[in-house]
Protein backbone atom coordinates (compact mmCIF):
# COMPACT_ATOMS: atom_id res chain seq x y z
CA UNK A 1 0.00 0.00 0.00
CA UNK A 2 2.43 2.30 1.13
CA UNK A 3 4.90 1.24 -2.03
CA UNK A 4 1.83 2.14 -4.20
CA UNK A 5 1.54 5.94 -2.78
CA UNK A 6 5.24 6.78 -2.92
CA UNK A 7 4.94 5.36 -6.48
CA UNK A 8 1.98 7.50 -7.57
CA UNK A 9 3.44 11.04 -5.84
CA UNK A 10 6.28 10.32 -7.24
CA UNK A 11 5.25 10.17 -10.67
CA UNK A 12 2.41 13.18 -10.15
CA UNK A 13 5.26 15.31 -9.02
CA UNK A 14 7.61 14.01 -12.31
CA UNK A 15 4.71 14.83 -14.46
CA UNK A 16 3.62 18.49 -13.37
CA UNK A 17 7.10 19.90 -12.32
CA UNK A 18 8.31 22.59 -14.34
CA UNK A 19 11.08 21.98 -17.05
CA UNK A 20 13.71 24.92 -16.07
CA UNK A 21 17.00 25.63 -18.49
CA UNK A 22 20.13 26.40 -16.51
CA UNK A 23 22.09 29.05 -16.72
CA UNK A 24 25.34 30.34 -15.45
CA UNK A 25 23.95 32.59 -12.62
CA UNK A 26 22.12 29.79 -10.96
CA UNK A 27 22.67 28.29 -7.84
CA UNK A 28 22.38 24.65 -6.94
CA UNK A 29 22.72 22.68 -3.95
CA UNK A 30 22.01 18.85 -4.51
CA UNK A 31 21.15 16.29 -1.53
CA UNK A 32 21.89 12.49 -2.50
CA UNK A 33 21.74 9.40 -0.58
CA UNK A 34 18.90 10.86 2.30
CA UNK A 35 17.42 7.45 2.75
CA UNK A 36 14.08 9.27 4.01
CA UNK A 37 12.47 6.39 5.92
CA UNK A 38 8.96 6.49 8.51
CA UNK A 39 11.16 8.17 11.09
CA UNK A 40 11.35 4.38 12.94
CA UNK A 41 14.32 2.52 14.23
CA UNK A 42 15.50 1.82 10.48
CA UNK A 43 15.46 5.65 8.95
CA UNK A 44 18.83 6.74 8.59
CA UNK A 45 17.49 10.41 8.09
CA UNK A 46 15.55 11.19 11.04
CA UNK A 47 18.75 12.08 13.10
CA UNK A 48 19.30 14.56 11.14
CA UNK A 49 16.38 16.38 9.65
CA UNK A 50 16.02 18.88 11.51
CA UNK A 51 19.67 20.03 10.56
CA UNK A 52 19.00 19.63 7.18
CA UNK A 53 15.84 21.59 6.97
CA UNK A 54 17.54 24.13 9.09
CA UNK A 55 20.47 24.66 7.12
CA UNK A 56 18.17 24.90 3.96
CA UNK A 57 15.81 27.17 5.38
CA UNK A 58 18.31 29.30 6.54
CA UNK A 59 20.98 29.59 4.25
CA UNK A 60 20.73 28.15 0.79
CA UNK A 61 17.42 28.60 -0.20
CA UNK A 62 16.95 32.32 1.89
CA UNK A 63 20.15 33.06 -1.12
CA UNK A 64 17.98 31.59 -4.21
CA UNK A 65 19.39 28.45 -4.41
CA UNK A 66 17.71 25.83 -6.15
CA UNK A 67 17.76 22.37 -4.13
CA UNK A 68 17.81 19.30 -6.21
CA UNK A 69 17.36 15.89 -4.80
CA UNK A 70 19.49 13.76 -6.47
CA UNK A 71 18.96 9.94 -5.54
CA UNK A 72 18.33 7.44 -2.68
CA UNK A 73 15.97 9.72 -1.59
CA UNK A 74 12.94 6.71 -0.49
CA UNK A 75 14.24 4.54 1.76
CA UNK A 76 12.45 0.98 2.36
CA UNK A 77 9.33 1.70 4.57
Amino acid sequence: MQERFFSETFEHLYDHSPARRMDGSDRFVVLSDLHLGNGGDGDDFVRNADLCAQVLRNYYLDRGFILILNGDIKAGL
